[in-house]
């Protein structure tokens, strides 16, 4: 297996990782048992996988890697996972429920600290909000040392041309670990 450092976390992580997204969602939408689902993960991580990537919005992911990885000494890999800064009505989320969200994360991975935190699909049209409302709720859990690391996925669909990034990197490259490219 190829290991690399992720983007200014240090750490160091296989260049193959396991992702709980896409359309099978770790199996949840093509009928895999729990068991298939914990045979999965832990033959990943047998294979030399050491990164994990969820998000709260992959159905139930968070909560089948917690089950699955647990009796996996923690410091075996690392685990990344996204949070949604709009709500489905199209408003930025409120600083509390982001917060609330963070534990909800934590909970369900049964862990009590997330490697990696990221803002789900970010734009540049938010992107000024997310870092005056919402990057200090995510401070001040790195602070409380629930999570190690923050960043942001794009939302490549919508800005296939980077610009959040560009925006991030050129604005506020101090804010951010990891950036997450479509």
């Amino acid at each position: 297996m190829q290991f690399r450092i992720l983007g200014k976390t240090g750490l160091e992580v296989s260049l193959v990782s396991l992702g709980s997204g896409g359309p099978s969602q770790l199996g949840q939408n093509t009928g895999l048992t729990e068991n298939d689902q914990d045979s999965l993960v832990r033959r990943a991580l047998d294979l030399g996988v050491n990164f994990i990537d969820t998000s709260e919005g992959y159905g139930d992911s968070e909560t089948i890697l917690g089950r699955a990885l647990v009796g996996i000494p923690r410091d075996s890999y690392s685990l990344a996972t996204k949070c949604f800064y709009k709500m489905p009505d199209g408003r930025i989320r409120d600083p509390k429920e982001l917060a609330l969200s963070i534990d909800r994360s934590l909970q369900k991975l049964r862990t009590d600290c997330i490697d990696v935190m990221q803002f789900h699909v970010l734009n540049s049209q938010d992107y000024l909000e997310v870092i005056d409302r919402l990057y200090p709720v995510m401070d001040a859990a790195r602070q409380k040392g629930k999570i190690r690391f923050i960043g942001f996925s794009e939302q490549f669909k919508v800005e296939p041309d980077h610009r959040v990034v560009t925006m991030a990197l050129e604005n506020h490259p101090q804010l951010w670990d990891t950036v997450m490219l479509k």
